[in-house]
């Protein structure tokens, strides 16, 4: 294209006054999802000037995850619902987060894993750590970045009347709650495996049954590591607990929405008032024990990241399948090292190890 030239594929009556930061080709990959070794590639395709270029890495957003037909096959899902990215301008992860990501989708090879963003889905790569560590995530095949328009995501669904009645938005933990509301509904849509963003995964997840939760202590089972399957049980089992925690939504109460859902469900299939001090199965769901995904308790989540309590902690671990590290309880926002020694850094060396390269100096 010589200088002065409008794109082969520009059409004005089709395109409207042409942006010279537009693609005029045929429809390309989102940048959120060109791995590494493509982007040069993708960059090729545009036009070639320096304000164009800048525009395409800045203008391309994530493809929203309601315009697409996901293909079959396992998944597993996290949640960014911090809207955090909407303050920074940019798509934003932090290094417990992208751990977690890189852990689920090193172990898990032959899964999908899926990072949904609530925040407007602008990528933009300055070099920063947020943007070095998205980068490691997307040099796996199997790690997809979309984001999620809320009100598209819950349209014609059980859980859209928490929307447009505004309960979700008005909840009192409204972060805590949407990704309540979203972890329930993404199983129901899709089936697969959620997770939340503050874990380290140590074994595949085909180890594990279909359909499934986790205790935390032995009286309550908690929502951040759990599955469905697509059958038609565990269809059936994801609509019974997304239908719970519509009429028993609850802003005013932390655990309302999540833990308490899938712990009185888990109750009155298995028809106990005993607890889940051990794993348990009960018609094709199991409840798996503390030890398996919760092996430290949150009130001890220092365990994790000090060296002094490394070695006790090591031992409370030893048949864990995923450490949900409990990073929210950090509520004094203490800074850990990448060069401490400690339980979290010897792991994170181990199971994302491309994303730990990429730490500046802190977890």
């Amino acid at each position: 294209m010589a200088f002065g030239d409008y794109p082969a594929d520009y059409n004005p009556k089709v395109h409207g006054p042409y942006d010279p930061a537009r693609f005029y080709g045929k429809p390309d990959t989102p940048f959120g999802q060109v791995k590494v070794g493509e982007i040069s590639a993708w960059l090729g395709r545009r036009n070639k000037g320096p304000a164009a270029i800048t525009g395409a890495i800045s203008r391309e957003s994530l493809e929203d995850i309601s315009d697409i037909t996901l293909p079959e096959g396992k998944k597993i899902f996290f949640h960014e619902t911090s809207c955090n990215s909407d303050q920074t301008g940019k798509i934003t992860i932090n290094a417990v987060q992208a751990c977690s990501v890189e852990s689920a989708a090193k172990l898990n090879p032959d899964r999908a894993v899926y990072l949904l963003y609530l925040s407007s889905g602008v990528i933009k790569n300055e070099g920063s750590e947020p943007d070095r560590l998205l980068e490691a995530l997307l040099s796996y095949n199997n790690v997809k970045i979309y984001h999620v328009d809320v009100m598209k995501y819950v349209r014609d669904t059980p859980a859209e009347v928490l929307f447009l009645k505004e309960r979700v938005q008005r909840s009192e933990y409204q972060v805590s709650h949407a990704s309540d509301v979203m972890r329930y509904l993404t199983l129901w849509k899709y089936g697969g495996v959620y997770l939340d963003l503050d874990v380290i995964v140590l074994k595949s997840f085909d180890e594990l049954d279909e359909n499934f939760s986790g205790a935390q202590l032995p009286t309550e089972i908690a929502a951040g590591v759990m599955g469905f399957g697509n059958s038609e049980i565990g269809k059936k089992y994801a609509t019974d607990c997304l239908s719970d925690l519509v009429d028993n939504f609850d802003g005013f109460i932390w655990g309302a929405n999540g833990p308490d859902v899938i712990t009185r469900f888990a109750s009155k299939l298995c028809n106990t008032e005993k607890g889940f001090d051990v794993t348990k199965t009960c018609e094709n769901f199991t409840v798996y024990g503390p030890e398996i995904f919760y092996p430290i308790p949150y009130y001890w989540w220092y365990y994790y990241f000090d060296g002094v309590h490394k070695k006790a902690g090591q031992n409370m671990i030893k048949n864990a399948h995923v450490l949900h590290v409990w990073k929210s309880m950090n509520t004094e926002y203490k800074q850990f090292r990448t060069e401490d020694s400690s339980i979290y850094t010897d792991y994170a060396k181990l199971f994302c190890p491309n994303v730990f390269e990429q730490l500046d100096e802190y977890i």
